[in-house]
């Protein structure tokens, strides 16, 4: 008796093979030197693996949609390159684990670098990791020359 098996397979070119991998079945995966290699490849270790489930007197898991390629486009600009490495006053104060009126303060006395994008200020991540590493005094941050 034959039994047909549909299962969404993914292929990623690697360096030297095209790698193929079924998401619902994790136990099939292969390779080929060519993408046409790597698809018939990938019939015959679906195979196999359907062909055990039913050895073993299992069910196959049923076929649902779980990958899908789509494209995605962005344009990157110098400012959006700029602001990956700022982050919010509120994510700078969960950071240092202080508040955001003494997120205010550092920036005031320039212990600490801020920006405004978009109207926005944001903290720099690098003078947030250096004042974190940096010994600590109570009390007001006094101005830094």
């Amino acid at each position: 008796m034959d039994r047909r098996f549909t299962y969404d397979c993914i292929i990623t070119k690697g360096e030297d093979a095209w790698c193929v991998s079924f998401p619902q079945i994790p136990e099939a995966y292969t390779d080929g030197k060519t993408r046409e290699g790597a698809i018939a490849n990938a019939a015959e270790v679906l195979k196999l693996a359907m062909g055990g489930y039913i050895e073993d007197g299992e069910m196959p898991p049923e076929y649902e949609r779980l990958a899908e390629v789509v494209s995605v486009s962005v344009e990157v600009s110098d400012e959006d390159i700029d602001k990956m490495h700022y982050e919010t006053q509120s994510q700078a104060a969960e950071v240092l684990g202080v508040t955001l009126s003494r997120i205010s303060a550092l920036i005031e006395s320039g212990r600490l670098e801020s920006k405004t994008f978009d109207g926005r200020r944001m903290v720099s991540i690098a003078s947030v990791e250096k004042y974190a590493a940096s010994p600590r005094c109570a009390g007001r941050p006094a101005k830094v020359g």
